[in-house]
């Protein structure tokens, strides 16, 4: 399960870089890196599910959303300048992938530890968002 849901981050992000495509009209390029994702997941179910099982099935899905998101990270550079935290981006994937195994293994007093580290790590862009976000919600409600 915890792989399937660092997966599912990594499909989140992928889907939003995936309409940098469509409003830069550049579905075919989207196609084409969807294509890549299928067959990406088809050869590492292939591989992973006969040698560690359902394990498996759920790194191929990690492993199949992380290369969509690169590619469609790399692609999206050509239509927008994108100004990403890059070092945090990869602190928190290791992170969350550190957090799979200590919660795999049962470790749950180390879990908790990583769990905080990677609070810390994002902690500014939440607090910065949430502010973002109040001053939002105070000028719509100002308005009526």
């Amino acid at each position: 399960i915890p792989l399937l849901v660092v997966g599912g981050a990594f499909s989140c992000l992928g889907t939003f870089m995936s309409s940098i495509y469509t409003v830069a009209k550049r579905t075919k390029a989207n196609l084409n890196i969807a294509i890549v994702g299928a067959v990406t997941n088809l050869l590492f179910c292939l591989l992973l599910i006969p040698l560690i099982g359902a394990l498996g099935a759920a790194l191929a899905v990690f492993i199949t959303h992380f290369v969509i998101f690169i590619a469609r990270l790399i692609g999206a550079k050509d239509m927008m300048v994108l100004e990403l935290p890059y070092g945090k981006i990869f602190a928190s994937t290791c992170a969350l992938l550190l957090l799979c195994v200590l919660v795999m293994r049962d470790l749950w007093l180390y879990s908790l530890i990583v769990t905080f580290i990677i609070s810390l790590i994002n902690l500014p862009d939440i607090w910065k968002a949430g502010k973002l976000h109040l001053k939002e919600m105070h000028r719509q409600f100002n308005q009526k």
